[in-house]
């Protein structure tokens, strides 16, 4: 990643839009290493959603998607393309029948 140079005696101008020139390119470097490292990409309640997201997945990533909630699995068994797997995911349970505020 190429960043700009701040130079000793340029304007604060000139060197505020050359910061803000910085912050940006290292923004977009940020979100790639984040996405490259977090193959669930979520839920969404449609695929077109999914897909206007998402528009371009890598191999190993997956999402759900559909209504109602869970929807299916989506993944990207070849890179640029979501399938729907037709699995729907196991959504975890939480049993508050018998909590009691005081329990914790």
């Amino acid at each position: 990643m190429d960043l700009l140079t701040i130079g000793s005696n340029a304007t604060w101008g000139n060197s505020a839009a050359d910061l803000n020139e910085n912050f940006s390119r290292t923004n977009v470097e940020i979100e790639k290493l984040r996405n490259a490292s977090f193959r669930n990409k979520g839920y969404f309640s449609t695929s077109a959603l999914l897909i206007s997201v998402w528009p371009s997945p890598q191999k190993g990533d997956f999402a759900w998607a559909g209504s109602p909630y869970p929807g299916t699995v989506w993944e990207c068994q070849t890179t640029g393309t979501w399938t729907n797997t037709g699995v729907v995911p196991d959504v975890p349970q939480l049993d508050l029948n018998n909590w009691n505020q005081g329990d914790w």
